[in-house]
């Protein structure tokens, strides 16, 4: 079960993601900054890590309004000690932080810790558990999400691995599109049904998007089969909605 992190600001920090305008995957981390609070940045230090799944709480109204992942792990910036967040889900339905208290879904002492923004909590694994029962009751299109949030630190790790790949063989950002619309449809490709879906003729078009028309068979291959591990490391990462989208060729799916 993964690290899971709760973080208090006011409401139009939050909302300050989500109004803009520009895709959620091209929108910018919000900043979390340990002002002078040496033992959040202990904790921060030594626990939090890139993908921890987070939970944003406004105040405050001490509403927990927000689903997310940390984007990256602590580091020292010009603000102080800094970690950025990544929100996912808008909760439609905003449960109060008094409730979750009383749920065991949150410490004991996060309602008199809430008063101000800054407040940083951490979730243990059954606070974790009691608060996903509670999200899944009164908000029931965000069980997914949850698994979302659960898998995220393993998914990324598969896609980190096809863009140091991708990296490696020096592609343009016009290449790499080109190799996911390839690994998409291997997803729709059956094995028994290779020729009829235009499996050929992937197998030509990814060597030329690789930049590996050239290397030997040998190392070609062993490449390539380390992109679609990972690939379909991923894959199984996805909820079926996800599947459902990802396999569609004519929708856009968001990595």
């Amino acid at each position: 079960m993964p690290q899971v992190w709760g973080f208090a600001q006011s409401k139009e920090y939050w909302a300050a993601f989500f109004s803009s305008v520009v895709p959620a995957r091209c929108r910018m981390p919000l900043l979390w900054i340990c002002h002078q609070s040496q033992k959040q940045e202990m904790l921060l230090r030594e626990e939090a890590q890139i993908y921890d799944p987070f939970v944003g709480i406004a105040v405050p109204q001490g509403l927990v309004t927000y689903l997310g992942v940390l984007a990256t792990r602590g580091y020292e910036s010009p603000f102080g000690f800094t970690v950025e967040l990544l929100p996912r889900e808008l909760i439609p339905n905003p449960i109060p932080v008094t409730r979750l208290v009383t749920a065991a879904a949150f410490p004991q002492e996060t309602a008199t810790n809430l008063a101000n923004s800054g407040d940083l909590q951490f979730l243990e694994p059954h606070h974790w558990t009691s608060f996903k029962k509670i999200i899944t009751q009164t908000n029931p299109l965000l069980a997914s999400s949850l698994v979302t949030l659960e898998s995220w630190q393993q998914r990324q790790g598969y896609l980190d691995r096809i863009f140091e790949i991708s990296a490696q063989r020096r592609c343009l950002a016009e290449e790499e599109q080109e190799i996911f619309s390839i690994l998409r449809a291997l997803v729709r490709a059956a094995p028994d049904n290779q020729d009829a879906l235009g499996y050929k003729a992937l197998q030509s078009r990814r060597r030329v998007t690789l930049n590996s028309q050239f290397m030997p068979d040998r190392e070609w291959e062993f490449l390539w089969k380390n992109m679609v591990d990972a690939w379909f490391g991923y894959v199984m990462t996805l909820t079926p909605q996800e599947i459902s989208q990802l396999t569609d060729l004519n929708l856009t799916f968001d990595l």
